[in-house]
């Protein structure tokens, strides 16, 4: 008996030890996912993926309700519906406003009674119910930053843990804050707006097979062709790197991996050791490190993997500057751009630095990542003001929404005095009715403070204007085909109020308020499915909206741009594919500026390039600002103040250059030394919105060519 109980207690024992499955009840197990971890960016669209497992013997049917509460014109609720097999997991994913206030909860009802628990199988409720209301996120409050870094695949969490809150500054962003964080696989997005908050997506390890869905590697890499930065790092495991699914993006082929010394990297930050890159330092050799700085201030007995490439056509092999301790590799990473955005797989493995030191890592990541950061002690510079959001409001606006005025109430106010009082004396006496003599006085006061106000509202009031503002990105995917990605600054007024929806059919959309013009309900999220998340505006009478739109897809037109080659001259291409004409248009390139002819609908433009005659871009604004304002003349469509800080923005692609709110500037784009951007104005819209029968306003689109330079054009 003894014996027996002995073997009992260790049993007990053994099943109580760590790494042993818990076993779930029969329950619906509900896991909410909100963001990357809890962390969004602020004014772009944020994903909240639900996962639910059924642990019972039956199907379940469920219905979703995301409550967001952040909304501040009325709480948004977004609903989904879903059939869930015993056994199985279903995962739903929701899109909403990434906000530093994010708050709200995930309301699932089921067709009948179940149990249902968290993450980690904890009832949330003792008796089966038919609802249960959960917070949003799992980890803690919502944060939100104006960038992220997103970081995924099997040492992801290393990575964050190490690095998490040490990021300030990026070069393609600069001087803002930047958060580090965590992706899972299993969370990856569907859909390509759950991305539009991520500057860089870094995925150490990739095994697409980890994925919830083939369609999400589909997702990333549409993703990085409209503009993404995708770094890969897997130098420890190159055989990651040969899965079929990322053949089409990789840059290099590994022909192999050797065991090498790495350089020193400094522990102690300082102006002696750790130095930002200037002017004149290679844009891919962020730190400088002296090579005297003592033994003891830094890690010397460094030492990992190196991956022998095979760079593909247009790729490009990254060095260090010479001079720098990082020369002692020989090379970095390799990258190649895809469509407008690129891939970069760095050559050595950086988390050999991970020797409980923060900066050494930081510097490590940096040069892996070809990023720019400073440590978290580095000024922040941020000072974009808050003007700006406003600034938008007053252009989409155009003058529109109209004040009451004070002339009605003035000259109804002299007639009062001069014809209705004495007339009102006059019948009220005879009728031997004075006594009712207050009563038709606020009678009259009504009718005429009515008057006057339908006075202003119709007579002096403009008729109702819908006004937009576009930057529209041009790239070509993989299969050949023509997608735009865009971001469009609507404003609507109408003087008798009204609703809309703002949407762009059979395309990926998200919509939401833009800035603080008045508002006082009247706009409610919706959801359509994976990607769509548009807009429905209830108008007040007299009433002034703003929203901002994100949208991709295939466009109703395209603008296609070719750098070519003709004997000894080189030759700028580009093909207007849209309904309007091109005009003020720029080519930009390493060597310096040139203005482009303007281009018809339909019509395809060739002009010589001579790289000598090449001009800087305060030489060549003045032509583009001079065609744009000779357009605006000529299409007399109102009052086109835009901000300069907008048009900067997208016509000075320099890093550095961006002046605008995080979420007010889809225009930031990386122009390096291997690739030329053609930017030129237009009235086509790159998607036929719900309101595209809507021409009482203004229309004007920024439309973007990035292109990847041929191997021999000159450079710098």
């Amino acid at each position: 008996m003894k014996t027996l109980a002995l073997l009992g207690l260790l049993a007990a024992f053994c099943a109580g030890l760590p790494g042993q499955e818990r076993k779930i009840p029969p329950s619906l197990q509900i896991t909410v996912v909100t963001g990357f971890h809890d962390v969004v960016a602020i004014g772009r669209p944020a994903p909240v993926t639900v996962l639910l497992h059924n642990h019972t013997d039956q199907a379940i049917s469920a219905t979703v309700r995301l409550s967001t509460g952040m909304d501040i014109l009325g709480e948004s609720r977004l609903v989904q519906r879903v059939n869930v097999s015993p056994g199985v997991g279903k995962q739903l994913s929701f899109l909403v406003a990434g906000s530093q206030s994010l708050s709200g909860g995930c309301r699932v009802e089921t067709d009948r009674d179940v149990i249902f628990t968290d993450a980690i199988g904890a009832k949330i409720e003792k008796n089966p119910a038919r609802s249960v209301g959960l917070a949003l996120g799992e980890y803690g409050d919502i944060v939100g930053v104006e960038t992220v870094i997103a970081v995924m695949g099997g040492r992801a969490r290393q990575w964050v843990s190490t690095l998490r809150g040490r990021l300030v500054e990026v070069s393609m962003l600069p001087n803002q804050q930047v958060q580090l964080c965590e992706l899972e696989e299993r969370f990856a997005p569907d859909h390509q707006m759950a991305l539009a908050g991520v500057s860089t997506l870094v995925w150490t390890e990739p095994n697409p097979d980890n994925l919830p869905d083939p369609a999400c590697l589909e997702v990333i890499k549409r993703w990085v062709a409209c503009g993404g930065r995708l770094v890969l790092m897997s130098a420890h495991a190159p055989r990651a790197l040969s899965h079929p699914g990322l053949a089409d993006i990789l840059p290099a082929r590994v022909t192999g991996s050797t065991d090498v010394p790495y350089p020193h990297v400094p522990i102690t930050f300082g102006g002696l050791f750790l130095n930002r890159s200037t002017e004149g330092v290679a844009a891919h050799t962020p730190f400088i490190v002296d090579r005297y700085i003592r033994a003891n201030e830094c890690i010397i007995d460094a030492r990992g993997p190196w991956l022998a490439t095979e760079p593909l056509a247009g790729a490009f092999v990254r060095k260090a500057r010479d001079g720098t301790n990082w020369d002692e590799l020989p090379s970095l990473a390799v990258e190649r751009r895809f469509g407008n955005g690129y891939v970069r797989m760095a050559c050595f493995d950086p988390l050999v630095y991970d020797r409980a030191e923060q900066l050494p890592m930081l510097h490590a990541f940096s040069v892996a990542t070809g990023l720019t950061i400073a440590a978290p002690n580095a000024v922040r510079t941020h000072d974009v003001p808050e003007v700006a959001e406003r600034r938008f409001v007053e252009v989409l606006q155009n003058n529109n929404l109209r004040p009451l005025s004070i002339g009605p109430f003035v000259l109804i106010a002299i007639l009062f005095l001069l014809v209705v009082g004495p007339l009102d004396y006059l019948l009220l006496s005879r009728g031997k009715l004075l006594k009712y003599s207050a009563v038709s006085l606020i009678l009259y006061t009504v009718i005429f403070c009515a008057g006057s106000v339908l006075a202003t509202f119709y007579l002096f009031s403009p008729a109702p204007q819908t006004n937009r503002i576009t930057v529209a990105d041009f790239a070509e995917l993989p299969d050949g085909t023509e997608h735009a990605s865009a971001l469009t600054l609507q404003g609507c007024f109408r003087p008798l109020g009204g609703s809309y929806r703002v949407d762009v059919a059979d395309h990926e959309v998200f919509s939401m308020p833009m800035g603080d013009s008045g508002y006082s309900g009247g706009m409610t999220s919706l959801y359509d499915g994976a990607g769509r998340a548009p807009l429905e505006v209830q108008q007040p009478f007299n009433s002034f909206r703003a929203v901002m739109t994100r949208a991709a897809g295939k466009p109703a037109g395209s603008v296609v741009c070719r750098l070519g080659r003709e004997g000894a001259s080189w030759y700028f291409e580009v093909n207007n594919g849209l309904s309007h004409e091109l005009f003020a248009g720029c080519l930009r390139t390493p060597l310096g500026c040139m203005s482009v002819p303007d281009v018809a609908p339909g019509q395809k433009v060739r002009v010589v390039i001579v790289p000598a005659k090449l001009a800087s871009w305060d030489a060549v604004s003045m032509s583009v600002s001079a065609g744009f304002d000779q357009a605006r003349v000529k299409m007399d469509s109102g009052r086109w103040d835009f901000p300069p800080m907008l048009v900067d923005a997208v016509m000075v692609p320099d890093v550095g250059g961006a002046r605008l709110r995080p979420g007010y500037d889809p225009v930031r784009i990386a122009l390096d030394k291997d690739s030329a951007l053609y930017t030129a104005f237009t009235l086509a819209q790159p998607f036929t919105d719900s309101l595209a029968g809507d021409n009482t306003g203004f229309n004007i689109t920024f439309a973007r060519r990035l292109m990847p330079l041929p191997e021999d054009f000159p450079r710098k």
